[in-house]
């Protein structure tokens, strides 16, 4: 809002740079958290402890924790990806290079990859889409 009353228009889409800085932070977040509760779970498994979870008291704080660093990461992937290529991106003033891409398009293609082709979490992302 300071910006466009100065009437600098020209430096509204830097807030936007933001953004895509915290959905590269997020995404990272969910990443390593998701790797390392899978390690844990694969450590315990490959020594011979098997934890079943208690469905009566709900998700440990942990998977909740993960649960909404994911949910956080897929909306701000493609919240991201539309706002960049349909209203930021012009070709006379950004090439397309490995940086648009990666920052702009290819984390909303890994969520989405992710939350199709998984099994485990294949029907909730059919509830998310409805």
């Amino acid at each position: 809002v300071h910006f466009l009353e100065m009437e600098e228009k020209e430096n509204v889409y830097k807030y936007f740079i933001y953004l895509t800085n915290n959905g590269r932070l997020v995404a990272c977040g969910a990443a390593a958290l998701e790797a390392a509760l899978v390690t844990i779970r694969w450590k315990n498994e490959k020594s011979g402890n098997t934890v079943l979870s208690d469905h009566n008291n709900g998700l440990p704080p942990i998977f909740q924790c993960l649960w909404g660093l994911c949910n956080i990461n897929y909306s701000l992937a493609v919240m991201v990806t539309l706002v960049y290529w349909i209203t930021l991106y012009t070709p006379e003033r950004h090439y397309l290079d490995f940086e648009n891409f990666s920052g702009h398009l290819l984390i909303a293609v890994v969520n989405s990859l992710d939350c199709l082709f998984q099994t485990d979490r294949g029907g909730y992302s059919m509830l998310s889409i409805q």
